[in-house]
């Protein structure tokens, strides 16, 4: 009886340890990311530019940077994006916005969204890619946090998404 107590009791303690190993691995997803060809590019900096009035628009640009870029000293290789989004105030606000090809004025749309692979900023030099279609959803916007996904086609016919939902910094 007293085995079998034993036998049990380090059962349970293997239990407890494996559910602690197993909530504290990393499960390999990221929460600010983009994905291009079955590659997820995690994201560690953005910045939300306020662009000013655009014929009727009001202009935003978001950009977010993987660590191996430094956009301070403007040196570094990495992953980078960059979207360009139209809204009617002063204000980004929530909701859902539609990709128009070339410059466009229109509120709620998005104009731009490049993906940077490889990219190094010193000499502007990488692998670029840019949407011809898609969504993004902005769900939130406070004084200094943006929460965003998107979902597109780019130029080489294959599909993008991505997310960022964290701290700014406001350019």
């Amino acid at each position: 009886m007293k085995t079998r107590m034993l036998v049990l009791t380090g059962i349970f303690v293997l239990a407890v340890v494996a559910i602690f190993i197993f909530a504290s691995c990393d499960n390999g997803s990221a929460e600010n990311y983009f994905i291009y060809d079955g590659t997820t590019y995690p994201l560690s900096a953005g910045y939300l530019e306020v662009v000013g009035p655009q014929n009727g628009a009001y202009g935003f640009g978001f950009t977010a940077f993987s660590s191996g870029i430094d956009i301070e000293t403007e040196k570094g290789i990495g992953e980078a994006i960059y979207i360009s989004i139209l809204y009617p105030t002063t204000s980004l606000e929530e909701g859902t916005y539609t990709f128009v090809a070339g410059t466009s004025t229109t509120p709620y749309t998005f104009d731009d969204l490049w993906l940077f692979l490889n990219y190094n900023i010193a000499i502007d030099w990488g692998d670029f890619y840019w949407a011809k279609a898609g969504t993004l959803t902005v769900t939130e916007v406070s004084d200094s946090t943006v929460s965003l996904e998107f979902e597109v086609t780019l130029d080489d016919g294959k599909t993008s998404t991505g997310m960022w939902s964290g701290s700014v910094t406001i350019w």
